[in-house]
């Protein structure tokens, strides 16, 4: 990120597409920050681990249902709200 903005037209990149999820957010300490001050917006892709080992142990937390049958949804919803 710190290359793109340094290039000519570096400064008008609009969004920055990473992969961002529950159990991947390293980006939170560092990239995140950078984009905040810089006006750029975070594009996530795999928003839930792709339903892999960690979306699938999601699913069958306690906290996680009570929460999705109090608002009538599916855990997958909550976790991207």
């Amino acid at each position: 990120m710190t290359n793109l903005l340094k290039l000519p037209n570096g400064p008008h990149c609009a969004t920055n597409q990473v992969r961002y999820n529950i159990g991947d957010r390293g980006i939170d300490y560092d990239l995140v920050p950078m984009m905040k001050e810089n006006s750029m917006a975070l594009m996530a892709y795999a928003p839930i681990a792709r339903g892999d080992r960690l979306g699938a142990d999601l699913t069958k937390q306690k906290v996680l249902l009570d929460i999705s049958k109090k608002y009538n949804a599916d855990v997958f919803q909550i976790l991207l709200a």
